[in-house]
C-alpha cells in the first residue's frame, strides 16, 4: 500500500472514529495532526518499516514536537511483512513516539508482544510457502515421469487417480499455471492434447 492510498484510508477511519483532522502535510511533516477529547497528535504514515523509514519517521516527528506541540506522536504503518528489530522499538519508545498497524479499519498498538506474535506468524506463513512449492514440484515430477512412461497419452482423469491428486490440480500443471517452479516446469509447448489423451511431445 503506498503512503497517499494510506494516508487516505487513514483519514477516512480516523474520522469515523472521532478524531478531528487538524491538518493533513504534503510538503512537511507530519502527515496529520488529530485531535481528539483535547489531546493532540502527530502522525506520520509509512508503506513499511526499513530502518530508513524508521529514522525518517522520527526525525520528522521531533521536527513536528517542535511545531505543533502535541501530547502524543504516531508512526503509523501498514499491516507488517518484514520483521521489525527490537531495538527500534525500544527507539521510538525512548522518544515517546507510539507504533501503530493500521489493517481493514482495525489499529494496533506495536509492542514487544506484538512484535513476537508477528514474527510467529510471519515464519508460519513462510513455512507455508516453502511446503506448497515443494508439494508443486512433487507433483510436477510425478506428472513427468508417468507420461514418460505411457507414451500413448493419459487422459486428465487417469493422471488424477495415477498420482492421487484432484483433476483441477492435474490441469493446472499441465496448462503451466502451477508447474513453472518445477526443474522439469511442463510448459504446453512440452505436451500434446489430443482426443482427450495428454501425452509428451
Amino acid at each position: 500500500m503506498k503512503e497517499r492510498e494510506l494516508q487516505e484510508l487513514f483519514g477516512q477511519f480516523v474520522k469515523a472514529e472521532g478524531f478531528k483532522i487538524i491538518k493533513e502535510c504534503v510538503n512537511e511533516p507530519p502527515d496529520m495532526v488529530l485531535e481528539k477529547n483535547g489531546i493532540r497528535i502527530c502522525v506520520e504514515l509509512k508503506d513499511s518499516l526499513t530502518s530508513n523509514k524508521i529514522a525518517k519517521a522520527i526525525g520528522q516527528l521531533m521536527f513536528s514536537k517542535v511545531v505543533h506541540s502535541p501530547e502524543k506522536t504516531w508512526v503509523v504503518v501498514p499491516p507488517l511483512n518484514r520483521k521489525v528489530a527490537k531495538h527500534w522499538l525500544d527507539v521510538l519508545q525512548r522518544n515517546e513516539i507510539e507504533l501503530f498497524v493500521f489493517d481493514q479499519n482495525k489499529l494496533s498498538k506495536v509492542d514487544v508482544d506484538f512484535l513476537e506474535s508477528n514474527t510467529r506468524q510471519m515464519l508460519k506463513l513462510d513455512r507455508r510457502s516453502r511446503n506448497r512449492a515443494t508439494r508443486c514440484i512433487e507433483i510436477d515430477n510425478m506428472i513427468y515421469r508417468l507420461l514418460k512412461n505411457y507414451r500413448d497419452g493419459l487422459s486428465v482423469g487417469e493422471i488424477a487417480e495415477k498420482i492421487g491428486v484432484c483433476r483441477e490440480t492435474v490441469k493446472a500443471h499441465i496448462h503451466g499455471n502451477i508447474g513453472k517452479i518445477s526443474k522439469y516446469c511442463i510448459l504446453r509447448d512440452e505436451i500434446a492434447i489430443e482426443n482427450g489423451k495428454i501425452f509428451m511431445n
